[in-house]
């Protein structure tokens, strides 16, 4: 799987998240040339880091990384289930792969992936009784996404439980370790929270349902693991009738790590906390531990299926419907979306008009991707955060406006730019969304210079 995922990286046209997907990448590109990135909350210092070297190579360097996490992390899933001794365990590495939400993330620049492999390998050495080494991974967790705290928190428990003093102390070492790092960076002991950049965003993106993420769940986890995940929940119930004994490691790390971030994001989602935007992508991070819940699932079912041969038939079809539900919203490799095609038609356009060669004001990290440009060097790049009240827009710069971060994220309208006396209008792409219920129909690009 990892060498046809790495074959489809390749051949795919499209990008799986052209926006945080293509930011990450950049990050992690350019930090060799801005050490700094290093340490970019925003970033995730764990996955820049650690993706850095596959970056170098260019973007597919980036998905190359993340393909491995994901393998990783479905063989790891596959391990726990023998350790276990959960019927049909070898079903846990396919039932990983052919998710709906973690195939496409895996060929992404995303941070999800490698969160995964971080959570799934703590669990691993748990179950396997290094608790000393599972720490030590876990205490990291936070620095390749945020919920880690929230979760490392599951693990504490779990250690002190077991009177493991030393490994529960052990968690702290990754917060320790970046909070002295960052702090010849920012003269700031206390950066990891101080510089949280998620402060604020909540009246950008709004709120929804508390449901939102189990109503898209054939898109997350697909028909077939969903119905095992619920069969799952039932297991553990009445997994004492059945005289099965689950150990403290499952029901903590595995199935409390899994409600918890379910619960978390459903309720940031519903408050409009911490900047949810309610991307269901995110459920990416705990695929893994969702497959072992619904691997119990199946083995409840199997209680009162006897016959091997439906067994068997069962297991093929589970995977052959995740490998539909996968495959239909996005089959492989992936072709371009609009906004891609768009953005293309525009950098094509500064190409052959010699506009390249100028600064250039854009708020869509792909751009800097099309353009070559250093997203993070002031000469030749700038964000569009008040870029109307700047005194320092220089004639000739460019200022490329989008319909999605433009207008949403830095809520800048197309009026404003248009009415400025000190732009001009050079061209525009693509189809400008009436309202913003049409924002995920329509999109437009319009280049404006400086005069």
């Amino acid at each position: 799987m990892f060498f046809l995922l790495v074959v489809f990286a390749f051949t795919s046209s499209g990008i799986y998240d052209t926006g945080d997907g293509v930011m990450h990448y950049l990050i992690a590109h350019y930090s060799f040339k801005h050490p700094e990135l290093l340490l970019d909350h925003w970033g995730k210092p764990v996955y820049t880091l650690l993706s850095s070297p596959f970056a170098s190579f260019g973007y597919n360097g980036s998905v190359v990384f993340n393909i491995l996490c994901f393998c990783a992390s479905s063989w790891f899933a596959w391990r726990i289930a023998e350790r276990l001794k959960i019927p049909f365990a070898f079903l846990a590495a396919p039932l990983c792969i052919f998710a709906p939400i973690a195939l496409p993330v895996a060929l992404s620049g995303l941070t999800e992936p490698l969160f995964a492999l971080i959570l799934i390998a703590g669990v691993y050495f748990s179950v396997e009784g290094k608790f000393g080494v599972a720490a030590i991974i876990i205490s990291f967790l936070p620095f390749a996404r945020t919920e880690g705290f929230f979760i490392a928190v599951l693990f504490g428990i779990y250690f002190l439980l077991r009177r493991n003093y030393w490994a529960a102390g052990l968690l702290a070492l990754g917060t320790v370790l970046y909070s002295i790092i960052g702090y010849f960076h920012y003269h700031d002991l206390f950066w990891v929270y101080d510089e949280n950049p998620y402060k604020g965003a909540e009246a950008i993106y709004g709120h929804g349902s508390f449901w939102h993420f189990i109503s898209l769940n054939e898109f997350i986890w697909g028909w077939a693991l969903t119905g095992l995940l619920v069969c799952g929940m039932l297991f553990y119930i009445f997994s004492p009738k059945l005289n099965i004994s689950i150990s403290k490691a499952e029901s903590i790390l595995i199935l409390g790590s899994f409600l918890l971030f379910l619960t978390l994001h459903s309720v940031f989602w519903w408050k409009g906390l911490f900047g949810s935007l309610g991307l269901h992508r995110v459920m990416a991070a705990t695929i893994p531990l969702g497959v072992l819940i619904g691997l119990r699932g199946l083995q409840l079912i199997f209680v009162y299926i006897k016959n091997r041969t439906v067994k068997i038939t069962m297991a093929f079809l589970i995977v052959g419907v995740q490998i539909f539900n996968t495959d239909r919203p996005h089959p492989l490799p992936l072709k371009m979306d609009r906004n891609q095609k768009t953005i293309l038609e525009a950098t094509a356009w500064m190409k052959q008009n010699d506009k390249l060669s100028e600064k250039i004001n854009c708020a869509y990290p792909y751009v800097a991707m099309t353009c070559e440009k250093d997203l993070f060097d002031k000469k030749q790049w700038g964000d569009m955060w008040g870029i109307l009240d700047r005194p320092d827009l220089k004639k000739g710069e460019l200022i490329v406006w989008e319909s999605h971060f433009a207008e949403f994220d830095i809520q800048l309208p197309l009026e404003k730019l248009e009415s400025d006396a000190r732009l001009e209008e050079l061209v525009r792409f693509g189809e400008l969304p009436e309202n913003k219920e049409q924002q995920n129909q329509k999109f437009a690009v319009v280049i404006f210079q400086v005069k």
